[in-house]
């Protein structure tokens, strides 16, 4: 960056210039990494295009710029991720939330909204805690699980529910899918349970999709494996908790889970198997693609 471009204006064209190579979304990405360093919103900056940055800024900016060149995501770097409406401390040991799963949050609020005998709204596979406190700021009345097997990520999970005020209201609890709330110690009943869950789902990305979508692929890579690979065809980790499911018992529930796009009809056809009354929905995406199964057991 030259030393004369202070201006923001100069420094968001050079910066989304620059990000063009390693991002689908340059331009945004620039604003946020300027909003960061001068701590400000991005309404400020596309506000104030004539606001200059100080040298030790533009220094600070140069730094972070070289991260984001080697791929490193824009939410790693600023630690910070906008979700429903709210700011989440991410780092690297959490999947960094994503728009579509605020489709999972929402319909979640209206069935709880709808289902007063649901009492308990369970998040599996909490992560950064995203999904369990965006429901909680809005529905303060529910009690609330929320389970991960990695230790990090539920120590950022616990921070994000003190920063918005709902950490006495969720119970963290660390293992493996239900077996957290149901293998030792039952922390909730086995019924009228609300299930919100956005387990691993993708495939093993492939060489195909590195050469389709290189900047994707090699951001995407930088996030916890645990957190996105759902095995063979992205489905082993839902069949493995719809099989807990069964196994713990759990009866007169309703259950949301983000899937791929791809995965509904193979999920319907295993979550009939095994639970042949069971009434299965699905709800699409803003891009019209299969986002989540509503299952009522």
């Amino acid at each position: 960056m030259h030393k004369f471009q202070h201006a923001m204006l100069d420094l968001l064209r050079e910066l989304t210039l620059s990000f063009q190579s390693v991002s689908t979304t340059p331009a945004l990405d620039a604003e946020l990494l300027i909003a960061h360093i001068i701590g400000k919103n991005r309404t400020f900056v596309l506000a104030h295009p004539e606001h200059k940055l100080t040298i030790g800024q533009l220094k600070e900016l140069e730094r972070l710029k070289r991260h984001r060149l080697k791929y490193q995501p824009i939410a790693y770097i600023t630690n910070k991720k906008d979700f429903y409406g709210l700011e989440f401390y991410v780092d690297k040991s959490v999947f960094i939330p994503r728009p579509e799963t605020e489709i999972l949050v929402e319909e979640t609020i209206k069935e709880a909204l709808g289902n007063k005998r649901m009492s308990h709204i369970v998040d599996i596979g909490t992560g950064s805690g995203n999904i369990a406190v965006s429901i909680a700021k809005h529905l303060p009345e529910h009690l609330y699980i929320a389970t991960d097997i990695s230790g990090p990520a539920l120590r950022i999970a616990k921070l994000n529910s003190i920063k918005h005020l709902v950490n006495n209201r969720i119970n963290f609890q660390k293992g493996h899918l239900l077996d957290s709330i149901f293998k030792k110690n039952t922390v909730a009943p086995k019924e009228n349970l609300l299930i919100a869950t956005n387990l691993p789902y993708l495939n093993d990305l492939d060489e195909a999709f590195e050469n389709e979508y290189p900047r994707l692929f090699y951001s995407i890579k930088k996030e916890p494996r645990l957190a996105l690979y759902g095995g063979q065809n992205g489905t082993e980790i839902y069949k493995e908790f719809f099989d807990q499911i069964k196994d713990y018992n759990i009866k007169n529930s309703l259950i949301l889970a983000e899937i791929g796009h791809e995965q509904k009809d193979f999920l319907k056809k295993y979550i009939t198997a095994l639970f042949p009354k069971s009434k299965i929905q699905i709800k699409k995406d803003l891009a019209n693609k299969n986002r989540v199964l509503k299952i009522t057991l």
